[in-house]
């Protein structure tokens, strides 16, 4: 699978799709939409209500297509993981899950951020080409020894 690193930090936290919604509901609905080949409604669910995410129509209809062609690469998609999760107090969490697809898995981040009474996406990336990493931490690893 070719190496490919997306991310999209947006300068203003983005509203997510309902108000009582948690961070892991939203993440999850957003993989369950790339799942099922609804990639491009897993982007709009996840920025279409925030106006500065309409601003920044151009950089979001670029990511929706290097998502879809990531995962059209993938093969066959077989489920998700969670692999990370890391919060600083009561409004920041960090997810980090494994899509696993019968060519090689697929890294989705969110963090997720609560100004007040809901939780807005403040930066997502997707990155393939894991194995990479894993060698690279294992060589790490050794050097260290």
């Amino acid at each position: 699978m070719v190496f490919r690193s997306i991310t999209l930090t947006l300068l203003l936290a983005l509203p997510m799709m309902t108000l009582g919604s948690e961070p892991k509901q939203l993440a999850e609905a957003f993989i369950k939409n790339l799942g099922t080949d609804h990639q491009s409604k897993a982007m709009v669910d996840l920025f279409s209500t925030n106006s500065a995410a309409f601003m920044q129509e151009n950089k979001i209809e670029k990511l929706k297509l290097e998502i879809a062609q990531m995962i059209k690469g993938g093969g066959k998609y077989s489920g998700a993981d969670l692999i990370a999760e890391k919060q600083v107090g009561e409004r920041l969490i960090g997810l980090t899950y494994l899509l696993r697809f019968n060519r090689g898995p697929i890294r989705f981040e969110f963090v997720f951020y609560k100004p007040n009474d809901r939780w807005m996406i403040s930066k997502f990336s997707t990155k393939s080409g894991l194995a990479d990493e894993i060698v690279e931490a294992m060589r790490e690893e050794v050097r260290t020894k």
